[in-house]
């Protein structure tokens, strides 16, 4: 896995992107937003043109922040509260800090692909009522399918990295 410190430096960097990508996208946007797609990507719900900018914003930014605190805030808990397999191994006091670091570490990485998926998202949103149109479906389910593969890949190394060592099974 990739260390928090790259992560933490992609999320700042793709924090910037979001507020320069709002910044242009409400100059672009009719004043009359669809935020909301039914299934067959028709718009079925608007806001506001400044309305839609903020809360898609504070989407971009609130969710991976959400998931920096949540990964932060469990240093924090007491182990009863963890929930990773075999919890009493893992967090014994003399592994307890290594794993919270990895689990940090890979909360990070949820963290900035969040933020990429929700970036893409807001573009897609932006393609559709730019062009008075509906949201392209094909590219939402390929985004929302790369998304939900690459998170179940950082929960597989958890998974993985929370197995009981050999010599102690």
């Amino acid at each position: 896995m990739l260390s928090r410190r790259v992560a933490i430096g992609l999320i700042i960097l793709l924090t910037a992107g979001s507020i320069v990508q709002n910044a242009f996208y409400w100059n672009h946007l009719p004043e009359r937003v669809a935020t909301h797609f039914n299934a067959q990507g028709e718009p079925d719900a608007w806001m506001n043109r400044t309305a839609a900018t903020a809360m898609m914003l504070g989407f971009q930014l609130g969710i991976p922040l959400f998931v920096l605190m949540m990964a932060w805030l469990a240093s924090s808990l007491p182990s009863s509260m963890v929930n990773i397999p075999h919890r009493e191994y893992w967090l014994a006091p003399e592994r307890r800090e290594p794993t919270l670091r990895y689990m940090r570490d890979c909360m990070a990485w949820i963290a900035v692909l969040t933020s990429i998926f929700m970036m893409s998202i807001n573009h897609l949103t932006f393609m559709a009522n730019r062009d008075v149109a509906s949201l392209p479906l094909a590219p939402f389910l390929a985004l929302m399918a790369a998304f939900l593969v690459a998170v179940f890949a950082v929960v597989g190394c958890l998974v993985r990295h929370f197995r009981i060592p050999r010599q102690v099974a």
